[in-house]
């Protein structure tokens, strides 16, 4: 199955391929665990997500001090596949989570 456009974050054109966890990024692919697959399909619409709602979607539970550190360890590792591509995650202080294009 072949990428289906999704979003544009900044200027960025992101095509998804959930059954292979695939993301096309401005023509490039890249392909990501379960859970780091899922919370970008939660951010992709370019807003502020909130934790409690990130939690809940990938781990099904009630937020707490260990699956927030886990959710921030999944954030450190998309984003440190997604910034060369001129994209990132980034935590926004007692609100969530967002995914936003890289200023130039």
């Amino acid at each position: 199955m072949s990428p289906i456009p999704c979003h544009f974050v900044g200027m960025h054109k992101i095509s998804c391929n959930d059954e292979q966890r695939i993301l096309l990024i401005d023509e490039q692919m890249i392909r990501f665990p379960l859970l780091h697959y899922q919370m970008l399909m939660q951010l992709l619409p370019g807003n502020v997500v909130a934790e409690v709602t990130l939690v809940k979607a990938l781990y099904g539970c009630e937020l707490g001090t260990e699956v927030s550190n886990n959710l921030g360890k999944i954030a450190r590792k998309i984003r440190s596949r997604l910034y060369p591509l001129g994209l990132t995650v980034e935590r926004v202080a007692k609100q969530g989570y967002i995914l936003l294009a890289i200023p130039d």
